[in-house]
């Protein structure tokens, strides 16, 4: 099996940078004693000097390759302790902050007691936090631009298996009370392997606060929630304590 680095390596032709030693013999005798005609003469210093700028072509190449194939981290940290997220339905989140055992669980309290009180990645509630789950949405912050992973919720003796595929999208600013917060934007596709259950939502993170601030439903066909409306749901304000 090979290693995702020799794969990387493979496919883009890049290395580990070269210095020293290793880059004047790399590209002396590689690239000018094979591109070069044998009876063409350059100076010891006139050739380094052409090895030079080609490793310099090579290196910002391969960083170009590098940079388009995994987009930037989103650091993720729960809301500041004290920080209060008023909802469009009246509702209003507390937040607690970190979860003293895990700082990717957030603690938080529910004026109509619907989320909560614990969160990963302030999203998943404590019965869909699996180790698919983590890994998935560790990947995703860490830059992967398309997770997918499959968890079962259970609600007393019912239970969903949950297909879950989050696609970065890019970036934007949210107009939020007034204020332009910055945000990153997650697609997420959710199903129910039975058929019952298929929507996106276009979510927005916004880093600096912890918050998922805005969300664009589409229902794609939803037996098992058949109220689902194709609708934008965005927070009315958040008030981070000093």
């Amino acid at each position: 099996m090979r290693s995702p680095a020799r794969s990387e390596r493979r496919a883009t032709g890049c290395r580990k940078p070269l210095r020293g030693p290793s880059l004047r013999i790399l590209f002396l005798s590689r690239v000018v004693g094979v591109i070069m005609p044998r009876h063409f003469s350059l100076k010891a210093n006139e050739m380094l000097r052409i090895a030079r700028a080609i490793a310099t072509i090579a290196m910002f190449w391969c960083a170009a390759i590098s940079v388009g194939a995994h987009a930037q981290a989103v650091p993720f940290a729960c809301p500041k302790a004290g920080t209060t997220v008023n909802l469009p339905d009246g509702r209003v989140l507390t937040y607690q902050g970190a979860d003293a055992r895990d700082p990717l669980v957030c603690v938080v309290s529910d004026s109509g007691s619907q989320v909560g009180p614990k969160l990963l990645y302030n999203y998943y509630s404590p019965d869909s936090d699996t180790a698919d789950v983590r890994a998935g949405m560790r990947d995703l912050f860490a830059g992967q631009s398309k997770v997918a992973f499959t968890y079962t919720t259970v609600r007393g003796s019912y239970a969903v298996t949950w297909n879950h595929t989050w696609t970065r999208q890019g970036a934007a600013t949210v107009d939020i009370a007034g204020r332009k917060v910055d945000t990153v934007i997650f697609e997420l596709e959710a199903r129910a392997p039975t058929g019952t259950f298929h929507a996106k939502y276009r979510r927005y993170f916004a880093p600096a606060v912890g918050v998922w601030v805005r969300n664009e439903v589409t229902n794609l066909g939803s037996a098992l929630f058949p109220a689902l409306s194709n609708t934008t749901y965005q927070v009315t304000s958040i008030t981070i304590p000093q």
